[in-house]
C-alpha cells in the first residue's frame, strides 16, 4: 500500500535518455525502481508506471477513496506517474484472518476519503513537504490529474514504519534517477496493487465451490498488473474451449 507520485516527464526522459531526451522518435520514457527498508525489512517499490500519463481516481465505494495512473497512446500530458508502495503482511501490520486484509484496504480508502473532505476529492501533498515538512503548495503545481483536489498531511494515513519507508525510498530514488522528485505531488490512496484475498480455483480453471465460474485475472488474485492479467485471462478462456471439446458440445448449447 502507498501513494501515487507525479513528476515532470521531461526529467524523466533526461535522466533515462540523457542527450537523446526530446529526440522525436523516442517515446516517453518510464521507469521501474526498487528499495529495501533494511530496518522495517520491508520491500518498497513504484509499480503502474504511466508515462506521459494522467492520475485518475478510481474510487468504488461511496465513502472510500482510492488512486490510480492510466497512459493514453500518445504520451503526451507533460507529467509521468506510478504507484510507490510498501509490502504489508498479515499478522504484522493486519489480522490473519482471511478477509483482514480487505479489512485493512477499506481502512486506507475511508482514511483517504477523510483527508480529501468527503467529496471524493483525492487529497494532495508537495513531495517536500511530505519528506521534511517544507512549505509547498501541492495543488499549486502543473498536474494531469483528472480528479478534484485537495491539500492534505498525506503523513498521517500510514504508521510510522510505513511512511519513513516511503520517505527514504523517495530519497534514493532522487539519487538513483535525478529528477524523480522534481515538482513532485503525492496523492492517496494506493491500495490495490494485488488482491488480498485468493478465490480457489482448480487445475481446471474452474472455482472449486462454484461450478462454472472461472476466476482469473487481478480481482481473483491470480495476477499483479495488465500483462500478467490478460496471459491469466487467456488461459482462462483456453480452459473454457477445453471443456467444451471433451464434452464435444458446441459452445452456445449452455
Amino acid at each position: 500500500v502507498g501513494l501515487r507520485i507525479e513528476q515532470e516527464q521531461a526529467a524523466i526522459d533526461r535522466a533515462q535518455y540523457g542527450s537523446f531526451a526530446q529526440h522525436p522518435l523516442l517515446s516517453a520514457a518510464d521507469y521501474g525502481l526498487t528499495y529495501h527498508d533494511t530496518a522495517a525489512a520491508r520491500g518498497i517499490y513504484t509499480f503502474c508506471n504511466c508515462p506521459g500519463g494522467f492520475v485518475v481516481n478510481a474510487s468504488s465505494e461511496a465513502d472510500g477513496l482510492l488512486v490510480n495512473g492510466m497512459s493514453l497512446a500518445a504520451r503526451d500530458s507533460g507529467r509521468a506517474n506510478a504507484a510507490v508502495v510498501v509490502q504489508v503482511m498479515p499478522e504484522r501490520d493486519f489480522g490473519a484472518g482471511p478477509l483482514d486484509g480487505m479489512a485493512y484496504q477499506e481502512k486506507l480508502e475511508r482514511a483517504a476519503f477523510a483527508l480529501g473532505g468527503g467529496g471524493h476529492c483525492l487529497p494532495v501533498m508537495a513531495v517536500e513537504s511530505f519528506l521534511c515538512g517544507a512549505a509547498a503548495d501541492g495543488l499549486s503545481r502543473s498536474t494531469a490529474c483528472t480528479a478534484a483536489k485537495r491539500e492534505a498531511d498525506l503523513r498521517t494515513l500510514f504508521p510510522a514504519e510505513i511512511y519513513q519507508g516511503i520517505c527514504a525510498a523517495l530519497r534514493h530514488w532522487q539519487h538513483q534517477l535525478p529528477g524523480f522528485l522534481d515538482q513532485a505531488v503525492l496523492a492517496a490512496v494506493e491500495s490495490r496493487t494485488s488482491a488480498p484475498l485468493r478465490i480457489l480455483r482448480g487445475e481446471d480453471h474452474v472455482s472449486l465451490n462454484c461450478a462454472g465460474l472461472y476466476p482469473a485475472g487481478e480481482g481473483a488474485g491470480y495476477a499483479g498488473g495488465i500483462v500478467s492479467s490478460a496471459v491469466d485471462g487467456m488461459r482462462a478462456a483456453l480452459a473454457v474451449l477445453a471443456r467444451y471439446d471433451r464434452a464435444h458440445i458446441p459452445a452456445t448449447a449452455e
